[in-house]
């Protein structure tokens, strides 16, 4: 069971509390379930398809540079509607 899930959507350990590609290409299910503690008992519907489309948006993260930058972050889009 994962103790410390901060950081479970970064892929930069130095900031735990960002979102970014690498962190999301790296959920597994396994990770999110841990995190937002499903279990037997207090199981959460549609896990696996939560946790699939986080890494889909990881990956377009990773495709469109142009919005999200090099580091692949969603709030990067914001300056770049500004």
């Amino acid at each position: 069971m994962l103790t410390d899930w901060k950081g479970l959507f970064s892929g930069n350990r130095n900031n735990k509390y960002q979102v970014d590609k690498e962190g999301l290409q790296q959920l597994t299910v396994e990770k999110l379930a841990s995190g937002l503690q499903s279990r037997p008992g207090n199981e959460m519907a549609g896990l696996e398809g939560r946790a699939q489309l986080l890494i889909r948006l990881g990956h377009a993260l990773h495709e469109k540079i142009e919005f999200f930058g090099e580091d692949g972050r969603p709030g990067n889009m914001l300056g770049k509607l500004l």
